[in-house]
């Protein structure tokens, strides 16, 4: 049997979070952490992100994970919103998008970029690559590098 002094500090206590718990549904308590502050505040600018994979796919978490560190670094003044499974056309189309400034950022295969900027072909060429570790070689050394800097001209 609990002691009368114990009992009423438990009732007590039990009534202050109670009543805490209806504040804070009432919306009078807010999280403390930084990215709570960061989705309270409404964005300056909302931008578009056409991803052609499902949104579990590896790519469309990394676009999600991009979309939240823009959210977080300019403390909630740009939002980027993904759209995933092809919702925004398919990478012919969205690259039409893009030109026109309907969509804002993309994730398109070499393929389609190739139509485009035919100098990108050269990627794709048959037996250009022994095996993968060879193509991942040539993609991440000189060779790939000059085409990731390079400035490539869809927008003219």
């Amino acid at each position: 049997m609990m002691k009368k002094g114990k009992k009423k500090t438990l009732i007590l206590g039990l009534a202050a979070a109670a009543a805490a718990g209806i504040v804070c549904m009432a919306g009078a308590c807010r999280e403390r952490s930084a990215f709570s502050a960061v989705r309270e505040q409404e964005p300056e600018f909302i931008l578009t992100y056409a991803e052609n994979q499902p949104q579990d796919y590896p790519t469309t978490q990394a676009a999600y994970r991009f979309a939240q560190l823009v959210q977080e670094e300019t403390r909630g003044r740009i939002r980027i919103k993904i759209f995933p499974d092809g919702a925004l056309g398919s990478e012919t189309e969205v690259l039409k998008q893009l030109r026109y400034g309907g969509i804002d950022f993309a994730r398109l295969s070499v393929m389609s970029l190739g139509d485009e900027i035919p100098v990108l072909n050269v990627l794709q060429l048959p037996y250009l690559y022994r095996d993968s570790e060879h193509m991942w070689k040539v993609l991440d050394g000189d060779t790939g590098g000059g085409f990731l800097w390079r400035p490539l001209r869809i927008m003219a």
